[in-house]
């Protein structure tokens, strides 16, 4: 289970975009990605100015020696934390009411009205990745789709229709991030096939993407992926350079 800011929910598992994809990404581009995507003659109107910021799906874990991984929830808390206090800081400096999801009390997470939306936000955010942000060579291998290469043409549909009615917001902002952190066993062996010359995994990768959607029509009209070797969610100040990053390119 994930630990998502303002409400604990199950919704959805960052390894739905493999980490081996993720870590091709930043292999192909360098130590560091941030790659915006707006869409094709959006103009913001003049009096849409209310933003409904949707639970933030953050997990942070650990690589051991051998190489596998490790949910930790107390870092993921407190990368949550850090996370939340800096996109409300970030938002807070535009010209934009942010609204909070308010989670319903007890085991639902979600609003079964709301849950078709944030269903179909993570199917389209995988459709997105593939056609958007993996390297050429991986989209190649894939003909699915192969009109949208050149596009950016996303739509949730009616299914927003419930976010902006108990909301009445204008946007919603959906935010999902991954750091990934080595043990000092992993560090070691590192340092060991760097003496050896041989490849060296960092297991020291941070990922994120944000999607903001205009919730009168449902469209996505600007989508953001950062990827980084380097930085760690646990700290404030790391944490603060990222959510910086995120969002830098938003059009509010």
């Amino acid at each position: 289970m994930i630990r998502r800011g303002l409400a604990t929910t199950p919704v959805s598992r960052w390894p739905t975009w493999s980490p081996l994809t993720l870590c091709v990404v930043l292999a192909v581009s360098g130590c560091s990605v941030n790659k915006p995507f707006q869409g094709d003659g959006y103009t913001r109107p003049a009096d849409a100015d209310r933003l409904l910021l949707m639970p933030i799906d953050i997990e942070m874990g650990e690589i051991s020696a051998a190489g596998m991984y490790e949910p930790k929830v107390e870092w993921t808390e407190q990368s949550l934390a850090n996370v939340t206090h800096a996109l409300n800081a970030e938002l807070g400096a535009r010209s934009v009411e942010v609204i909070p999801y308010r989670s319903p009390e007890g085991p639902i997470e979600l609003e079964p009205d709301h849950t078709q939306a944030v269903k179909l936000f993570e199917a389209v955010r995988q459709t997105i990745f593939e056609f958007k942000y993996a390297p050429a060579s991986a989209m190649a291998a894939s003909p699915r789709l192969a009109t949208k290469r050149d596009k950016f043409d996303w739509t949730l549909g009616e299914s927003v229709t419930p976010l902006r009615q108990d909301y009445d917001a204008d946007y919603a902002l959906f935010v999902v991030m991954q750091d990934t952190q080595p043990t000092a066993g992993r560090t070691a062996m590192n340092l060991l096939m760097a003496y050896m010359f041989l490849s060296i995994d960092t297991s020291d990768n941070q990922f994120g993407f944000a999607a903001l959607v205009d919730l009168h029509s449902g469209d996505l009209i600007w989508t953001n992926l950062i990827a980084s070797q380097l930085g760690d969610l646990r700290d404030p100040t790391t944490a603060t350079e990222s959510v910086s990053r995120l969002v830098q390119d938003i059009p509010l």
